[in-house]
């Protein structure tokens, strides 16, 4: 009796019937769950690279971002005294035009000197902030550093060239506080039949030298 219970199909030991799916179809069974394992693990390392990249992303911008914020600061440190440095160049200006009106009587001569001295010593500490003169006279003209004011007719200069500054520009670094105030050379008018004029004489002059 216990023999024939023992052989039935299906039964494990002591007669006892084996769990659903550990029969016939269990290796089939297995290769499913390793397939559905290694899915979601492939399934698991895409997301880990999207998560790596993006994080690799958020770091290289938040480095952009502080090194733009690094530049702002260091624009804003550079040039915190250039409307305080505006302001002093309307006294150099004071100072100048003080000295040139000294100049202009023989009493005054002794004051012009004195007012020369404190303009170079006022140039000197802006120097010494960075303020610098802006090169003007015998330079191209520039827009981005001479205000032309005006034009100067002269053969001494090539045309576009700064022939007489009005007012000193000046630079905090490499930024123009305000542009020079020049006159700009230009070619004198030729006066109407100045060229007939010279071939005239020209001729009259060969004339002049022939044999009678």
């Amino acid at each position: 009796m216990n023999d024939a219970t023992n052989d039935a199909p299906g039964a494990g030991m002591n007669g006892q019937a084996l769990p659903e799916g550990e029969g016939a179809g269990g290796p089939q069974a297995a290769d499913d769950s390793v397939e559905t394992l290694q899915a979601r693990i492939d399934e698991l390392e895409r997301e880990l690279a999207q998560a790596n990249d993006a994080a690799l992303r958020a770091r290289a911008e938040l480095e952009n971002v502080r090194r733009r914020m690094q530049r702002t600061m260091e624009e804003e440190r550079k040039f915190y005294p250039l409307p305080f440095a505006r302001d002093l160049l309307d006294v150099l200006d004071d100072l100048h035009r003080a000295q040139e009106m000294a100049e202009q009587s023989a009493e005054g001569k002794a004051f012009s000197a004195g007012l020369k001295m404190v303009a170079d010593r006022f140039e000197e500490v802006l120097r010494k902030h960075h303020c610098l003169p802006i090169e003007a006279h015998g330079q191209p003209f520039d827009p981005h550093l001479h205000e032309a004011i005006g034009e100067h007719a002269t053969h001494d200069l090539p045309e576009g060239t700064v022939s007489h500054v009005a007012r000193i520009g000046f630079k905090l670094h490499d930024r123009v506080i305000r542009p020079a105030q020049v006159l700009v050379s230009k070619r004198p008018d030729e006066p109407p039949g100045a060229a007939d004029d010279g071939s005239a004489e020209a001729t009259a002059s060969t004339d002049e030298k022939e044999p009678q």
